[in-house]
């Protein structure tokens, strides 16, 4: 595309009207439709006015200069609201549209040093995937995909909500005296079964050989839409994949265009966004735990894609226990080298169905639809049985401070039997795989549970950097979980009796809160409690948990080599952080530590792939370089670390090497500060 002057690149919104005065005019494939007041949405007249376009709808005009935007190499627009207001427009474009979440590459900066160069930052955020199904909508979106004309859309600067829909897509832009303006950036549509990212999830997992690795490949089959292997898979696959149907094929992955570095960062949320034919969309969530200590996942509901201000059923696929419902944040911990998967759906405030045994997609992915008949009590459910087995599908009984009891069932094309459970009523359904089955559940009452009693809690600090809290629930309790606090700032709701909190310091008194809820949202009186974490002692780093890493291949490892041998350095073993290829480990020390030594060079064994260069970042600056070391050359280093709080161990190629250089962090050992 050739740039053009400002007065040149008016743009007309459908109509390619040329500008005032140009000598050629550019358009935009987009089309203003409506302007907005607050949440009100008028039908737009749309002029060119004085060489600005002019929006004119309900009374409410709004007035927009559009200039080219320098790039490079995407073709680009500006869009400024003049003068700088509150207010809104909405845009469209024909076509099937899919709202996704765009990584722009090297996020239109610079990118980073493919070797990690000294100095530049090694991490780089990429904690959450999101995958689509249908046109669904998400918190995340920032772009719009148009498959058919092979085309992607960014947009930035200006708030904005991206609608995947056909036969048009679009967005809502809304203007303020802070964002008064709007960029888009046209690329090229990214492969959209690109398999570089859940290949390389995969990779790290381990084998599916008992049912929990098992699960977890099939949760992430599921969110990056893999097909069914073409080799019959054996044992507890199997068994994984004959739980879940048929795979409902998903939109991309994470848009990642070809070349992007950030593939290095493997993200451990992935979320499906869904948007079924009929009811509301929601969420399917898997969390991944690559290491081999427990984490506890904590994510807001805004950084699912979710709208922060509503409250979510929680339903566990694999389990197919219910975890209550809940707003603004959860806490999710996750066993070593575990997994969990959420099917995460509106909470309704009456019976609906949160989940069933068939679907890692959700009801959608079941074909499940839905009605509620308020009069009657009753809940009117069809679906399409894919399953040689019982299938069970799982549904809510609660409401706003209200349980719905005495369910009772009735289907056709099949049989439906109603069993209860903890905070779900199951409805187990018998018929032949391919038929279609309705059944309905009619409670007879409605009742108010007891509020829940004031917490009793177990805590205490079980090392520098963690804190344990376990609380204690009655087998016939009706709580669903619990709202954690720590120094007044919630931490997350979470339905497991035994939490951790991993997020804290060492030597820092904390003042935790904890509320109990019902699974019909009645919250318990407060109990507060107090935490101290003890100061460290002398130890090895490597005890410390790996807080983020990127590497180019596998996994940072710890102590062994792939083969299970115990890594070596000049004949000699040690404890010792082993990474294959370039990459950073990073470690929270939190400025407990005064001193880090130890050893660097290449594994005995690796043989002589090229010079590899250590270094050791103190919260992203360098504070020391090994410069470049050969096969068999080996530096011992020792590195005052007082004030760190995040520090980085990187190695990087320094050129003439191959992929798979062994780089070797030999006993490194951390001198723990005096205590006071």
């Amino acid at each position: 595309m050739t740039l053009l002057t400002p007065l040149a690149v008016l743009l007309s919104f459908g109509g390619a009207v040329p500008a005032h005065g140009a000598q050629g005019a550019a358009t935009l494939p987009f089309q203003v439709t409506s302007v907005w007041d607050g949440d009100t949405s008028y039908p737009a007249v749309v002029t060119i006015e004085g060489g600005d376009l002019v929006a004119k709808g309900g009374g409410v005009t709004v007035r927009l200069k559009v200039e080219a935007e320098p790039s490079q190499g995407a073709p680009a627009w500006r869009i400024s609201v003049t003068p700088p207001s509150a207010t809104g427009i909405s845009l469209r474009r024909a076509g099937e549209g899919h709202a996704v979440r765009f990584l722009p590459p090297n996020g239109g900066q610079a990118a980073p040093g493919a070797g990690l160069a000294p100095g530049a930052e090694p991490m780089v955020s990429a904690r959450i995937a999101q995958s689509t199904v249908n046109h669904a909508f998400s918190y995340l979106s920032d772009a719009l995909l148009f498959p058919e004309d092979d085309v992607l859309f960014h947009f930035s600067g200006a708030d904005v909500k991206v609608y995947g829909d056909s036969p048009s897509a679009g967005v809502r832009v809304t203007f303020s005296e802070f964002r008064p303006t709007l960029t888009v950036r046209e690329y090229k549509a990214p492969p959209l079964r690109d398999a570089r990212l859940p290949n390389r999830i995969q990779s790290l997992l381990p084998e599916a050989e008992d049912a929990p690795a098992a699960q977890t490949a099939a949760a992430v089959r599921a969110w990056s839409g893999s097909p069914p292997p073409t080799e019959q898979p054996a044992g507890e696959l199997r068994a994984a994949l004959g739980r879940v149907g048929p795979l409902r094929p998903v939109l991309g992955e994470a848009l990642r265009p070809v070349g992007d570095p950030r593939l290095s960062s493997v993200p451990n949320v992935l979320v499906t966004h869904v948007k079924p034919r009929a009811g509301r969309p929601y969420a399917v969530v898997t969390v991944l735990n690559y290491g081999h200590t427990p984490i506890t996942e904590r994510f807001s509901f805004g950084d699912l894609g979710l709208n922060p201000a509503l409250q979510y059923n929680l339903f566990e696929f694999w389990t197919g226990g219910c975890l209550g419902a809940a707003a603004g944040s959860l806490a999710l911990p996750v066993p070593p080298g575990g997994s969990r998967t959420l099917i995460i759906t509106r909470h309704e405030q009456r019976p609906s169905v949160i989940g069933d045994s068939a679907s890692l997609l959700g009801p959608e992915g079941g074909g499940v639809v839905s009605q509620w008949d308020a009069a009657s009590r009753t809940l009117s459910v069809s679906l399409v049985k894919t399953l040689d087995d019982a299938l069970s599908v799982f549904v809510t009984p609660y409401g706003e401070g209200v349980r719905f009891t005495g369910p009772s069932v009735s289907a056709s094309g099949g049989s439906a039997i109603a069993h209860s459970g903890r905070g779900y009523v199951r409805v187990e359904v018998s018929a032949p795989k391919g038929r279609e089955v309705q059944f309905s559940i009619t409670f007879k009452e409605v009742t108010t549970p007891e509020p829940p009693a004031k917490p009793q809690v177990v805590a205490g600090a079980a090392s520098p950097w963690s804190v344990h809290i376990e609380t204690e629930r009655a087998p016939d309790s009706e709580v669903a979980g619990w709202y954690l606090f720590r120094n007044d700032w919630l931490i997350g709701y979470t339905a497991d009796s035994l939490l951790p909190d991993l997020d804290v310091d060492p030597g820092v008194p904390y003042s935790y809160t904890i509320v109990a809820v019902n699974f019909d949202g009645q919250l318990s009186s407060v109990e507060t409690f107090p935490a101290r974490t003890p100061m460290p002692s002398d130890l090895v780093l490597t005890r410390l948990p790996i807080h983020e890493w990127r590497l180019e291949q596998g996994r940072p490892l710890i102590n062994r080599m792939p083969n299970g041998e115990f890594a070596r350095l000049g004949g000699s073993e040690a404890p010792s952080l082993i990474l294959i290829g370039a990459g950073a480990v990073r470690y929270k020390v939190s400025r407990a530590f005064e001193q880090l030594s130890g050893t660097v060079g290449i594994e005995d064994s690796a043989g002589d792939k090229g010079d590899v260069v250590f270094s050791l970042l103190a919260d992203g600056e360098e504070i020391w370089s090994s410069g470049p070391l050969k096969a068999g050359e080996r530096v011992a280093f020792s590195v005052e670390i007082g004030d760190v709080y995040f520090l980085d161990l990187v190695v990087r190629d320094a050129g003439g090497g191959e992929e798979g250089d062994v780089a070797v962090w030999f006993n490194p050992q951390l001198k723990a500060k005096p205590r006071q």
